[in-house]
């Protein structure tokens, strides 16, 4: 896992509730749709405190309820997708139930720090 620092701030990023990481970490996505249970490899392309943007080959759709597992550090987190990019197939962003370092990331902006009971 290499992560980017964060970068210079955009316009809206004064309205974020954490810094936003490049960095890619490999997760497991679980949950159900109509077809029933389904468990799908993906991984990360940005993370926060409150969630990430992920990549995976599993369609998901927005309000569904998943579980998200990061392997390497043998954790899981309940979670909400909150966004489907059309533009990009695959693309989705996930709220977590609750915020915390759950990707590992070992230098977290400083914003970040308080509410990590996962680090």
């Amino acid at each position: 896992m290499q992560a980017v620092p964060p970068s210079a701030p955009t316009p809206g990023a004064g309205q974020r509730r954490s810094s936003r990481v490049i960095i890619a970490v490999p997760i497991i996505v679980a949950g159900e749709d109509s077809s029933g249970p389904f468990t799908a490899s993906g991984e990360t392309l940005v993370v926060n405190r409150q969630g990430a943007r992920i990549k995976t080959g599993q369609r998901l759709v927005h309000g569904m309820e998943v579980e998200v597992t990061v392997p390497s550090r043998n954790l899981s987190q309940k979670a909400r997708v909150v966004f489907v990019d059309e533009a990009h197939e695959g693309e989705y962003a996930v709220e977590l139930s609750t915020p915390g370092n759950l990707w590992g990331v070992h230098f977290p902006p400083i914003d970040w720090e308080g509410a990590d009971s996962q680090a």
